[in-house]
């Protein structure tokens, strides 16, 4: 008699006829998961981006722990829009641009990044203004809906001449090309924009706080659990599990995604299940790579 997997979401259980290899390969594969608290984030980025555009647009800022699934989110928002987003007033969509601020960046290193992700790099030779120009010319041509920047703390990171040069660039950007710029960065962002009481003011802030025993985090768990094909259901609703899992990844959620993914991948062709005993080998690093 064929197994039903009825324990798993109907999208999910025909992988869980598939062979071991190909279960773990998709269990340990990147996936987004839509948890209601990221799901949140999105819509609130995306409720931004719907206000009409005037000279002095809101912007924000997405701060939390290192792991707690801000650089997933800026991904979500670049697949979900990679067509554009249109904004009121526009007759087509308007692109979202996304970038990786550098470990230590400054005007020059800011412009050239960004031509980059443009597709238009600099040239090594050219000065600061000819970068500027040539960034500002081709940004205003593309009519952006919004700037994406990531690891916004790397601001904080230069000299302080520097930290305030780009708090102006990026306040000249929103305010000339009437657009919102989404931060994404840990709690040191905070303390970045503090330096600059015109450019705070402009920031909304929204922050991911670590994850604790409640029904919030039961969500997230069992999210996740519902996208891998084991063929057992897992126990993760039991208090104890719960309790554990909290514990041994500290509230981060990539650690979370770790331990129930490593957990999954050892009981593929096992016990098919995520157990406390699994999650509590997965923590210590005692399981066996798994081909």
């Amino acid at each position: 008699m064929k197994a039903s997997f009825t324990h798993l979401p109907p999208a999910i259980r025909p992988l869980a006829a598939l062979g071991d290899a190909e279960r773990r390969r998709i269990i340990r594969s990147d996936r987004w998961v839509s948890y209601p608290l990221a799901m949140q984030t999105v819509r609130r980025v995306e409720e931004l981006l719907q206000r009409p555009r005037v000279s002095r647009m809101r912007s924000l800022l997405i701060h939390g722990p290192s792991g707690m699934g801000k650089t997933l989110i800026r991904r979500k928002l670049e697949r979900d829009h990679a067509d554009g987003f249109t904004v009121p007033g526009s007759d087509r969509p308007r692109p979202l641009v996304s970038m990786q601020l550098p470990a230590r960046p400054d005007e020059r290193r800011f412009y050239a990044h960004l031509l980059d992700r443009l597709g238009a790099p600099a040239r090594p030779r050219d000065t600061l203004d000819q970068i500027e120009i040539a960034a500002i010319r081709l940004l205003r041509h593309l009519q952006l809906a919004a700037l994406l920047l990531d690891e916004f703390q790397h601001v904080g990171a230069s000299g302080v001449r520097d930290v305030q040069a780009l708090l102006n660039l990026i306040k000249f950007l929103a305010n000339e090309l009437e657009m919102p710029v989404i931060a994404f960065g840990t709690d040191a962002s905070l303390h970045v924009l503090k330096l600059d009481t015109q450019v705070d003011s402009r920031f909304d802030k929204h922050g991911l706080r670590v994850w604790r025993d409640n029904e919030a985090f039961a969500d997230l768990v069992c999210s996740i659990v519902a996208a891998m094909p084991l063929r057992a259901p897992s126990p993760v609703q039991d208090r104890a599990v719960m309790r554990a899992l909290v514990a041994l990844s500290g509230g981060i959620t990539g650690d979370v995604f770790h331990l129930l993914t490593t957990a999954a991948a050892t009981a593929v062709g096992g016990e098919e299940r995520i157990t406390l005993q699994g999650l509590e080998a997965a923590a210590a690093g005692e399981w066996q790579a798994l081909a």
